[in-house]
């Protein structure tokens, strides 16, 4: 019973890193290539707020709960 708990709070953790990554992905292919070569400008949407403001939160915070969540020892009764 005491894993089970921390097995959730891991889970729930990785589902928050999951979604920040998911978040940080373009809406569309911004590779800017010139003969198989990355180009020096980035993809058009390179700076939308979405990748650079919002993703970070639930990546950090995801982060952050996976501490406890592996060094969580409950109390026994």
């Amino acid at each position: 019973m005491k894993k089970k708990q921390n097995f959730i709070l891991a889970a729930f953790a990785v589902v928050l890193i999951v979604t920040g990554y998911m978040l940080m992905l373009p809406e569309t292919d911004v590779r800017n290539t010139v003969g198989g070569r990355y180009a020096a400008s980035p993809g058009s949407g390179a700076f939308e707020a979405r990748r650079i403001h919002w993703a970070p939160i639930p990546c950090v915070l995801g982060f952050l709960l996976m501490v406890p969540a592996i060094l969580y020892v409950p109390r026994e009764k």
